[in-house]
């Protein structure tokens, strides 16, 4: 959700900077994490509570920035999403080796689509590549 609005905001809006727009998404994103503590069990404590929001807020704007700047670096929003996705792969392979957590079916299901979806917009990036040096081959 906060990646969305901050792709439909950065391409929408190009007078924004990533600063600004790293702001909001920040805010937001610390706005969702304190609303998970809240439902915890157990309460958190205070000293617990704000160093750990701290640090995600810390690790959340240096990653966004970078992320924000790709996309206002490229055309090709598309590629950069699925550079994205690619954590939601590697979080798994760890729990996988490192936690010996079985893939059931739910996790099959989404790894297939998140492959699927990376191959499709993959070769149709590489078509559109063909395509355009195809046409500029022909003005010339």
């Amino acid at each position: 959700m906060l990646n969305s609005y901050g792709l439909v905001k950065l391409k929408s809006l190009p007078e924004v900077t990533v600063f600004e727009l790293n702001f909001h998404n920040n805010i937001l994103g610390l706005f969702i994490a304190s609303i998970g503590y809240m439902f915890i069990p157990n309460r958190v404590t205070m000293a617990i509570f704000w160093p750990s929001h701290l640090t995600i807020g810390l690790g959340q704007f240096v990653c966004m920035t970078c992320f924000f700047y790709s996309l206002k670096l490229t055309k090709k929003t598309g590629n950069v999403m699925v550079i994205n996705t690619l954590n939601i792969a590697v979080a798994f392979l760890f729990s996988y080796f490192r936690y010996d957590e079985k893939a059931n079916f739910i996790i099959v299901i989404g790894s297939f689509s998140l492959i699927t979806s990376m191959a499709i917009v993959i070769t149709e990036s590489k078509k559109m590549k063909d395509l355009q040096s195809k046409a500029a081959n022909n003005k010339t």
